[in-house]
């Protein structure tokens, strides 16, 4: 049997932790299976929906780690930080106090997105985030969704 994984930091690899990650229990637990996981930190929905679609068929089943509907979308790249992924407000709030040493253009690009969180339209990314899990189950039909 083949298994994937798919979303977010929940089920994404951490070298401090991995020993008894849930995700690394299964995959000891259940040897004769072959689990592929494709969780990274930080990630939306659509993120990790984008990547099922390239994947899903390959599978016998999938296990799809649901977030916040609310997360940014978008990779973010700035000069000197390890962070790919803003998911919330918060967040950079976090990161412009914590890295007093970002450039301008990095200071811009948290504003402008800070300025995303603030006028996004909350019940269009709800929606949109209901109709990718629906959309996943009509191509899929053993996947478990488990929100966290």
């Amino acid at each position: 049997m083949k298994l994937a994984i798919f979303g977010d930091s929940f089920g994404a690899s951490n070298p401090k932790s991995d020993h008894f990650a849930w995700f690394n229990i299964l995959k000891n637990t259940y040897t004769s299976c072959t689990i592929t996981n494709y969780c990274n930190h930080g990630v939306s929905v659509y993120f990790s929906y984008k990547n099922f679609l390239e994947n899903y068929s390959k599978y016998d089943k999938i296990i799809f780690l649901v977030t916040d509907p609310l997360r940014y979308t978008k990779k973010i790249m700035l000069s000197n930080l390890p962070h790919d992924y803003v998911h919330s407000y918060n967040k950079i709030d976090h990161m412009l106090q914590k890295y007093t040493n970002l450039n301008e253009l990095d200071k811009k690009i948290l504003e402008n997105l800070r300025g995303w969180f603030l006028s996004m339209d909350d019940e269009y990314h709800i929606d949109a985030h209901e109709c990718m899990l629906k959309h996943m189950e009509s191509l899929h039909n053993d996947i478990l969704f488990f929100p966290c």
